[in-house]
């Protein structure tokens, strides 16, 4: 029976009164209230810790005491017994009883021995001065298994800890364990197992890395014992665009040219191959087997395989084996380029022996077209490349007669050899129509006109045909017969009309071959120097 309280009484002495309280019991227990812990704080066996409170009381608390629970409240263990005083603050050195249950009452007593009590609203944890590492076995996978991109599996492994698991953490490798990727961040709980979507992450190296926390901190892991594969069921062929040859092109056989593409796949490229054509796509020669890579370039070196049809085609296989392929849009040409051969020539003194510098060599084609110049060297040398065909040339050098070879057949990739000497000119011979030999005399007629026969360089204004019909064109210095015109080349040979007048100085040395044109009222050849 509680029989603290108050009495009030009166009495009479000399007059005065006197009164007191009467008594009055007191029944109300104090009223106190946790602050910390009150739910959720960890705390590590061993440190130290306030434990906080406030309480009330009408006629004071006079004492208190403290317990702490590792179940929830559902038995306590002596923290402070009763003691003197009201401080509303303890410093607790946790102990090393572990447990994510734990609480803390604290009991407030008064004077009239009324006890009030307050326990933490939740649970907090005490972790232990603990430093044994949990032991996790990984489950699945643990190598071999093939699990598709977008498909759903269990990761599953077991564990054990001396104060138990408090988290854990999934991550994955595709390079046999050298770099990770995180799956499920720390998260608190122990299932043992996890449902996970497997990533479009395709390979064949692939671990799975499980790591579980205890109480106090201590992290053990284990990973897949073996690769397991990631694979993806891909139905996407490769995307392929061929840029060159596109068509219209013309390639020489034997050249080198760039095979160019591009291309695209969801998953990636992992091999290509080439091929050409000679009939627009109907049949395929093999330019390059598959290979392993996607450079979008490739080095050919065009095949003996002339034709005005032919088209490339570039195939890609992705990691499912699809394939795409792209060719030309149209066909390009390979033509086949015919080596040339070589005219090998020798020019001589008269003598057909002494070798002769410095002759001018025009090689003409049949059409008598100049295609090729050329000059002999000290030893009498000369040498002229040209296409297979048949040619004719004119060797011409001062103070010497030009002359020709006709009919030099040039064939692919061989040499022709040919051969000519020059005849020397004699200074201030007068050669003349009628006396090719120097034997015969010759008196002649006043000049009147004076034709000349070029080679090179500038026309003269006129020209005419002599005889008339025969093919022959003669350059003139004037209208011989007032009817022609003028072009020219190189004065070569001059051609005189003679009325009266001397004749001519005959030079018997070194004649000309010439044609008999006819009396002295034809032209008169003269060797020009």
């Amino acid at each position: 029976m509680n029989t603290a309280g108050v009495v009030q009484w009166s009495y009479a002495r000399g007059g005065e009164i006197a009164r007191a309280l009467r008594y009055s019991p007191n029944l109300q227990a104090p009223w106190a209230s946790v602050s910390s812990p009150n739910g959720s704080e960890v705390w590590e066996a061993g440190s130290s810790h306030n434990i906080t409170w406030l309480d009330f009381d009408n006629f004071g608390v006079t004492s208190f005491k403290l317990d702490y629970s590792t179940d929830s409240g559902s038995s306590w263990l002596p923290i402070q017994d009763w003691i003197d005083g009201e401080p509303r603050t303890f410093a607790w050195t946790i102990p090393n009883t572990p447990s994510s249950s734990c609480k803390v009452k604290v009991y407030c007593r008064d004077i009239a021995g009324n006890i009030g009590t307050d326990s933490s609203n939740s649970n907090f944890t005490i972790n232990s001065s603990d430093t044994e590492a949990p032991s996790v076995i990984v489950g699945s996978p643990n190598g071999g298994e093939d699990w598709q991109v977008g498909s759903a599996h269990s990761i599953s492994w077991s564990d054990y800890d001396n104060i138990g698991i408090a988290s854990f953490k999934l991550e994955y490798s595709t390079d046999s364990g050298s770099n990770w990727i995180t799956i499920q961040d720390w998260l608190s709980g122990d299932p043992h197992t996890f449902l996970w979507t497997v990533p479009n992450t395709q390979s064949t190296q692939c671990k799975i890395k499980i790591s579980c926390r205890d109480a106090s901190s201590n992290i053990g892991e284990d990973v897949s014992n073996s690769n397991f594969t990631i694979s993806f069921i891909d139905t996407e062929a490769p995307s392929v665009t061929l840029s060159i040859p596109n068509g219209g092109e013309v390639w020489d056989v034997g050249s080198s040219h760039n095979i160019t593409w591009s291309d695209n796949d969801n998953v990636g490229i992992t091999s290509y191959k080439l091929e050409y054509s000679t009939n627009s796509g109907s049949d395929w020669t093999t330019i390059q087997e598959w290979v392993s890579s996607d450079p979008h370039t490739y080095s050919w070196v065009v095949p003996n395989a002339p034709s005005a049809l032919c088209r490339v085609r570039v195939s890609c296989l992705d990691a499912a084996s699809n394939i795409g392929m792209d060719q030309s849009n149209g066909d390009f040409t390979i033509i086949q380029v015919i080596p040339p051969g070589t005219i090998s020539g020798h020019v001589y003194e008269q003598d057909g022996i002494t070798p002769l510098s410095s002759v001018i060599v025009g090689t003409y084609d049949n059409l008598n077209a100049l295609v090729a110049v050329d000059t002999s060297t000290a030893a009498g040398d000369y040498q002229v490349s040209l296409p297979p065909a048949t040619y004719h040339e004119h060797f011409a050098k001062g103070g010497y007669t030009s002359s020709d070879i006709s009919g030099i057949l040039v064939a692919s990739d061989s040499i022709s050899l040919v051969s000519i000497s020059l005849n020397q000119i004699v200074g201030g011979c007068t050669y003349v129509i009628g006396d090719a030999n120097g034997s015969a005399t010759f008196t002649g007629l006043d000049v009147t006109y004076s034709v000349r026969y070029f080679k090179g360089g500038s026309h003269p204004l006129y020209s005419c045909e002599c005889p008339v019909g025969g093919g022959n064109t003669w350059y003139v210095s004037g209208d011989v017969n007032g009817s022609c015109t003028f072009s020219g080349l190189d004065v070569t040979y001059m051609v005189r009309y003679f009325k009266g007048g001397a004749a001519p100085i005959c030079c018997s040395g070194c004649p000309p071959t010439m044609t008999i044109l006819g009396d002295l009222s034809q032209p008169i050849l003269e060797q020009l120097k």
